[in-house]
C-alpha cells in the first residue's frame, strides 16, 4: 500500500500484516518506545485473527534507548505532521466503506488516536486506548460515532481521576465505553519498558481481541 500525505510526502515507515482484501481493519499507534519488536508481533496475532493491520512508525526507524529518552522523543513528536501521516492512512483504508476499522494506540499512541477519531468520527469504528493522557470530554464525546475501550494503569498518578473523568463524559454523551484497569505502572505492555508487565498484557490483549470481536467481527 503506497501512502503519500498532502505534502505531498511518500510515508516509507508503514507495516502491514494480514490480507489487504479484508474488511476487518486495525490501525496500530505505538508509545513513546516506538515501533519496537512488540508491534510485528501484534501484527501477526491479529493477521491470524482475520484482521488487516497498518502500523505508522511515527518515529521512522528510531528507537529509544531507555524510558528517559522515550520521554525526549514523544516532546520532540510534531503531533501535527504525525496526525496527518495518520490521517492519509486512515482515509486510505476506509476509501472501501464496507470496512470496518479499529484505532489501538499506546500512552502518546492513545492521544494521537483519540485526536484522530475525534477528526474523523464518520472513519473509525472502534477505539482503544492504553494508559494514555485522556482529552475527550462531554462535547467531544458527543461528536462520537464508535465505541471506545479503556485499558488503565493503576499505579499512574493521574488514576483513578482520568478513568472516572471519561466514564463521565461518555455517560453524558449517552456513547459506548468499556473500561478495564489493572494493578501495574504506566507502560505495562510494552516489553522494552522497564514496568512491563507480561500477565498483565496478557490479560488486557486478551480483552482487546474480545472487543475488536465484537465490534468488527
Amino acid at each position: 500500500m503506497r501512502l503519500t500525505t498532502s505534502q505531498p510526502e511518500v510515508l516509507k515507515n508503514h507495516y502491514v500484516f494480514g490480507n489487504e482484501a479484508s474488511n476487518k481493519v486495525v490501525l496500530m499507534i505505538h508509545d513513546g518506545h516506538g515501533f519496537n519488536e512488540d508491534y510485528p508481533e501484534l501484527g501477526k496475532k491479529l493477521e491470524k485473527l482475520g484482521y488487516y493491520v497498518v502500523a505508522i512508525d511515527l518515529y521512522e526507524g528510531k528507537l529509544p534507548k531507555n524510558n528517559k529518552q522515550a520521554s525526549e522523543f514523544m516532546r520532540q513528536l510534531d503531533q501535527t505532521a504525525a496526525l496527518n501521516k495518520l490521517q492519509t492512512t486512515l482515509t486510505l483504508l476506509k476509501i472501501d466503506t464496507n470496512r470496518k476499522i479499529a484505532v489501538i494506540g499506546w500512552s502518546i499512541g492513545g492521544l494521537l488516536a483519540q485526536l484522530l477519531t475525534l477528526q474523523n468520527p464518520t472513519l473509525v469504528d472502534a477505539l482503544i486506548l492504553y494508559y494514555c493522557r485522556i482529552v475527550i470530554d462531554k462535547n467531544k464525546a458527543l461528536t462520537l460515532m464508535c465505541p471506545v475501550l479503556g485499558i488503565f494503569a493503576e499505579n499512574e498518578k493521574t488514576w483513578p481521576d482520568k478513568q472516572a473523568d471519561l466514564e463521565l463524559a461518555m455517560y453524558e454523551a449517552e456513547k459506548v465505553l468499556e473500561c478495564h484497569s489493572y494493578e501495574a505502572e504506566h507502560g505495562f505492555a510494552n516489553s522494552l519498558n522497564v514496568h512491563h508487565d507480561h500477565d498483565v498484557t496478557q490479560k488486557a490483549w486478551k480483552v482487546t481481541t474480545h472487543f475488536l470481536k465484537k465490534y468488527l467481527g
